[in-house]
């Protein structure tokens, strides 16, 4: 998710986070979480200026780390979708995955965004 809607979401990161380490993951990162170290910084350069994203929720599995991101409806979809893209592309660098976890009520919005930006996550439903 955004960075602006991350502090009123702590708990749906929390829930995410437990969901991992009960997944088997293990160095179980989460982004504003007591507890838990903060992901990864990731830095897309523009021509004039440079955005930088933090996955809500990174884990290591058989030597891949995966990536974990909540899909909640914004008024910035393609915002959205350039921090998706990049997760997907970093994930598929390090051999590792992309997941989008979609809480109820989201999920139309999410399959549309990468549909319509051609991402390649996985959803799973929250």
């Amino acid at each position: 998710m955004l960075t602006a809607t991350k502090e009123e979401n702590t708990d749906i990161i929390q829930t995410v986070a437990e969901l991992v380490e009960k997944k088997g993951y293990d160095e179980v990162r989460a982004d504003l979480l007591e507890g838990y170290e903060s992901p990864s910084k990731l830095v897309r350069k523009n021509s004039d200026q440079s955005d930088v994203y933090v996955p809500d929720v990174t884990g290591i599995k058989r030597g891949r780390k995966d990536y974990f991101e909540i899909a909640l409806k914004t008024d910035e979809p393609a915002k959205l979708a350039s921090k998706w893209k990049l997760l997907g592309t970093v994930a598929k660098m390090k051999r590792g995955s992309f997941f989008l976890v979609v809480p109820k009520g989201h999920f139309r919005f999410a399959s549309e965004i990468i549909k319509k930006y051609d991402i390649e996550a996985e959803l799973i439903k929250l």
